[in-house]
């Protein structure tokens, strides 16, 4: 158990599996939050815009529209920092990932 254990820890950081599935969640989430902010504030203004031909007759702002783009942006937010925190704590814990050490480079100039 303890080599498949190896072999899947092995696998997820040689095929950077962790980075492309943080990327993937996050970009449906702001997929969701772009839809949500051209159906809830775009589309209405358009539509009032087209509507009311005067720009000094506009409709009032709809402010449910205004709270459904905020709860999906609010959404945006924690779907990236639960991301950010499963991947940096969950996912190194559970397959003793460990983080590369940066190693510095230094150039030297030769005459």
């Amino acid at each position: 158990m303890n080599g498949m254990r190896s072999q899947l820890s092995d696998f997820l950081q040689k095929g950077n599996i962790i980075g492309s599935m943080a990327g993937v969640t996050i970009a449906f989430s702001t997929g969701n939050m772009i839809r949500s902010f051209v159906n809830e504030i775009i589309f209405p203004f358009l539509y009032t815009l087209l509507k009311y031909k005067n720009l000094g007759e506009f409709a009032p702002i709809n402010t449910s529209n205004l709270s459904k783009f905020g709860k999906e942006f609010i959404t945006f937010l924690i779907v990236i920092f639960v991301t950010y925190l499963f991947v940096k704590y969950v996912i190194k814990y559970l397959f003793n990932i460990k983080e590369e050490e940066k190693k510095e480079e230094k150039f030297e100039l030769h005459d």
